[in-house]
């Protein structure tokens, strides 16, 4: 066996290299339903189980204690009661 050097042992260098596997890991970025219910902190009930959900506004309370004290609403309210030309009304409540 005789080396020689440089370009005239590219074959044997070829061959005297170990083999290197490079294999890569797929993972999907899809994110499914129930992963994106699992971010937002909601929980999936099982199928079989019955749940109620009731929902109150308090906006119109939040409207009328607002009129109470604004005093352009209570400018509006005498004009409207004075019988006064408005494009307002008023309700039996005394909200506008």
């Amino acid at each position: 066996m005789h080396y020689h050097p440089g370009k005239a042992n590219v074959v044997a260098d070829a061959l005297s290299h170990k083999a290197h596997c490079n294999c890569l890991i797929v993972m999907p970025k899809d994110i499914t339903l129930c992963q994106e219910l699992e971010n937002l902190g909601i929980e999936t009930i099982p199928q079989g189980s019955l749940a109620n959900l009731k929902i109150d506004s308090n906006l119109e309370a939040q409207i009328v204690m607002a009129q109470k004290e604004d005093n352009g609403m209570k400018y509006l309210k005498e004009k409207i009661s004075n019988k006064a030309p408005t494009d307002f009304k008023m309700d039996d409540a005394g909200v506008i």
